[in-house]
């Protein structure tokens, strides 16, 4: 009995020493929690791809190496290495590289910006360093200048617009061309 009593005391002790070593221990490590507001954050993506499909037609598509959200502003998102592709009606697609942009997620429009290229397959290259998309306008256009080139055309624009749907470009201000002639 007493050696029963003996254990159930010892064990009592060696209970207490870890409760009272366990509170000191955690009362007194220095550990600080940081809260974050939600709001404020930015949501960083990788290989970002977005898809206009309508009726089950592709019009065109925006890839980015990387996407991040825009703090204070949850429909917009940063942009970097950035390429998209209008798919016209008729005729070959219509491509575009930019070094950064932004993409409005809710209303779809887009700015590329930083050595702005767009071109068509065996066709026209337009060099630029800014172009705004406007989906509700279809329309792909630049106020800054740009440079048209062509294996036998150069020409210099203040600005442009391509209206997507028609496949029609207009050329504004100052226009310069050269066209190269072949014997």
């Amino acid at each position: 009995m007493q050696s029963r009593f003996k254990k159930l005391l010892l064990l009592g002790f060696f209970l207490n020493f870890l409760v009272i070593g366990g509170i000191y221990f955690f009362t007194r490590s220095s550990k600080e929690v940081k809260c974050v507001d939600v709001k404020d954050t930015s949501t960083l993506f990788s290989h970002l791809h977005y898809q206009e499909v309508k009726n089950g037609i592709k019009f065109w598509e925006l890839k980015a190496q990387e996407a991040q959200r825009i703090q204070g502003d949850t429909e917009k998102l940063r942009l970097v290495k950035v390429k998209a592709i209008f798919y016209l009606q008729q005729g070959l697609p219509v491509y575009l590289e930019a070094e950064k942009g932004i993409f409005n997620t809710k209303t779809k429009d887009f700015i590329l910006k930083g050595n702005v290229h767009i071109w068509q397959p065996g066709g026209y290259t337009f060099s630029t360093t800014m172009v705004v998309y406007t989906p509700k306008k279809d329309l792909l256009y630049t106020t800054t200048p740009v440079t048209i080139t062509r294996k036998d055309l150069h020409l210099q624009a203040k600005r442009m617009q391509f209206f997507v749907k028609e496949n029609r470009i207009v050329f504004y201000k100052e226009v310069k061309s050269c066209f190269y002639v072949e014997d």
